[in-house]
């Protein structure tokens, strides 16, 4: 599927592919309880244009048949392999479990989440890429969310950049370029060179695991769209969307004080920091005075924690004076927030009520 976005950017060059017999790709989709999406995602990766690739389907306990589905597509396609955890585990560890299982003569792999899909000339494009490009550590490309074009703010003059370029362009304009796992292309020998691919501490592992590799690698971008994302409710993004608008805000600003220092000057990184730090204080203070939930501060403080970071009570307490008063000049506002907060207390007091009746 080709769309006319960023129509100003080259197409990756041509380059010779065997389709049949190039470098193998390891095609990875961990899954749990996603039937209704998972025989779409197996189709979409199985019609692919490149047919070198090994497919690794591990089912993480599954209950809703998704195990079944996927042996039956095993049983018609020798390249498919499906695994099963021995337990439970959280979305990152079964990630990172399936990634182990990747053949030792892989050369590239792509994850495929279970509920996503991909165009039918993704690997292709991708790989005609990484293989031109043999420093190029990661590949990402336009990806559909819906009927919306996602990354399409990419606008480097090349395919092929500095990964340490589009680190500076995370930090510096919180630009992201890997909208998800299933976004990108990685090199095999990266993905072995860490036995704990994703770190589960990390609050954005995906996007904070790719800034890594990037420190040390170039990135390739196709200017195609070549993947499909679901943002379902039920998601595990579509719950952090709604839950948390900001989340995206506490990612950036992770990600400034974490790479920041190792791709900034100091002058440089002083003037980014007073920046990140003064948006991410108005939004924690507007957070405290208004729609504060104790599972959404919660999130927050977690997020600090791993990079080391607490606010300064005394500038946080004049960011929060500073809301208020904006809070009680503006009549809507006011009232909107009161509303919010009854409703909160109406929740609050049903919960208590719920709890002593079952202690009764």
């Amino acid at each position: 599927m080709r769309l006319p976005v960023n129509a100003g950017l080259p197409a990756a060059e041509a380059h010779p592919l065997d389709l049949d017999a190039g470098p193998l790709v390891s095609v990875v989709t961990p899954f749990y309880n996603t039937a209704a999406y998972l025989a779409e995602c197996i189709e979409s990766v199985l019609a692919q244009s490149y047919r070198h690739f090994e497919y690794i389907l591990v089912d993480n306990q599954s209950t809703d048949g998704s195990r079944a589905l996927a042996d039956a597509f095993a049983a018609r396609d020798p390249r498919i392999r499906v695994h099963s955890t021995d337990r439970f585990l959280s979305q990152l560890e079964n990630y990172n479990a399936a990634l182990r299982l990747v053949s030792p003569e892989s050369r590239f792999v792509k994850i495929v989440q279970a509920d996503d899909a991909v165009f039918p000339t993704c690997l292709e494009e991708m790989m005609r890429l990484a293989v031109a490009h043999p420093t190029v550590g990661i590949v990402s490309a336009f990806m559909l969310r819906g009927r919306e074009v996602r990354l399409d703010h990419y606008d480097f003059a090349s395919n092929v950049v500095s990964g340490r370029a589009i680190v500076r362009a995370r930090v510096l304009d919180d630009r992201n370029y890997f909208a998800s796992p299933t976004t990108v292309l990685i090199r095999s020998e990266i993905v072995r060179a860490r036995p704990r691919f994703f770190d589960p501490d990390d609050l954005h592992a995906d996007t904070e695991t790719y800034l890594e590799i990037l420190l040390d690698s170039d990135f390739g971008f196709v200017s195609q769209v070549l993947t499909l994302e679901r943002l379902r409710p039920e998601s595990i993004l579509g719950q952090i969307a709604e839950f948390d608008p900001a989340w995206s805000l506490l990612g950036h600003f992770i990600d400034v004080r974490r790479f920041g220092p190792r791709v900034l000057g100091e002058a440089e990184m002083t003037a980014c920091w007073r920046k990140t730090e003064r948006a991410y204080l108005r939004y924690l203070a507007a957070l405290l005075i208004g729609s504060h939930r104790k599972q959404l501060w919660e999130r927050h403080t977690s997020g600090w924690a791993t990079v080391g970071y607490h606010p300064n009570p005394v500038r946080l307490g004049c960011y929060m004076l500073s809301a208020l008063v904006a809070l009680l000049m503006n009549p809507r506002k006011l009232a909107a927030a009161v509303r919010r907060a009854m409703t909160r207390m109406r929740a609050k007091t049903k919960e208590t009520t719920a709890a002593h009746a079952v202690q009764d």
